[in-house]
């Protein structure tokens, strides 16, 4: 790894540019239905420390192209974080999906038979 210096104005600038694409790609309309999903832990190291926060969600649609549909952060992943994630889901008019997988994610099978 490589260490950079980066000033907080230069910083404040960068994150106000994408911040706006960010929201507009997590609200974004999504299909109604998808072939394959993959519910994903994606585990982050900051500062030689491990981060265990991020949580994303791998869709492939009906044409086969793979879409990242959302990326969550939580403290956990318990049964009301992932309940929350798919709320967030079908709010955005998915209904269904053909197949999916987890890694062993803590209280998914919960959650998915509550919503």
């Amino acid at each position: 790894m490589f260490d950079t210096d980066i000033s907080l104005s230069v910083l404040t600038d960068i994150t106000d540019r994408i911040i706006p694409d960010m929201k507009a790609m997590k609200n974004r309309p999504l299909h109604d239905w998808y072939c394959i999903v993959w519910w994903t832990r994606c585990i982050t190291k900051y500062m030689g420390m491990e981060v265990r926060k991020q949580s994303h969600i791998l869709w492939v649609n009906i044409d086969g192209c793979k879409e990242v549909i959302g990326m969550y952060v939580s403290e956990s992943e318990g049964a009301n974080f992932w309940m929350n994630v798919l709320a967030q889901i079908q709010y955005r008019s998915v209904k269904e999906y053909l197949r999916g997988w987890t890694d062993n994610l803590k209280e998914f099978s919960e959650a998915i038979s509550s919503v």
